[in-house]
């Protein structure tokens, strides 16, 4: 019997059409299960929150970013800057998300009066096209996440994502970074001690 072996390219593609055609209200109640789950892991404990904001319908993240800042944590937020050694993705501290102009890419990040965020062991959470059962992660291609984590391990990682995103294997690479934990709206998986 012949398998079915799919590359990075067209997976990612496959995934990125299914989640453009998502259902809104589906997603908006994939979304808040997303929010609960995410919000009963009492990653405010830690103080400091590394998010991002999400785009193009990738898990929504705004009510997250807006519960964690009323919990008191310091939230931040990642940017694109060229750097000498390329394009890096540093995070930034916002008080609200009025601190957010277009980015890279029509990403929303944090505006040049941000200050540098400067938590290296805060949770992160991180975007994806996919995630597997071993909490390997496959983004859009550019190694953003993957260089800032490799450069600051300390980091605890989430992944979020819906469950359709969830892959049984995923190809990696030697600087691919896995998760700590990736939420979806029906489970919660965590690394194995």
């Amino acid at each position: 019997m012949e398998i079915s072996v799919i590359s990075k390219a067209e997976l990612r593609e496959r995934i990125l059409e299914q989640r453009k055609a998502l259902d809104e209200t589906e997603k908006n109640g994939w979304d808040l299960q997303i929010f609960k789950k995410t919000a009963e892991l009492g990653l405010e404990a830690a103080g400091t929150l590394y998010a991002y904001a999400s785009v193009r319908g990738e898990t929504e993240t705004g009510a997250l970013i807006d519960w964690y800042l009323k919990q008191g944590a310091r939230v931040a937020l990642p940017r694109v800057e060229i750097t000498e050694k390329g394009k890096q993705m540093r995070f930034y501290y916002i008080a609200s998300k009025e601190d957010l102009v277009p980015g890279y890419f029509g990403i929303p990040e944090p505006d040049k009066t941000c200050r540098p965020a400067d938590c290296p062991t805060a949770p992160v959470l991180v975007p994806g096209v996919a995630f597997s059962e071993n909490l390997s992660r496959m983004g859009y291609g550019g190694g953003f996440y993957d260089r800032f984590l490799g450069a600051e391990p300390q980091h605890r990682k989430i992944g979020l994502c819906y469950e359709f995103q969830m892959q049984d294997k995923l190809e990696c690479g030697p600087h691919d970074i896995g998760m700590d934990l990736v939420v979806t709206q029906d489970r919660i998986l965590k690394k194995q001690e």
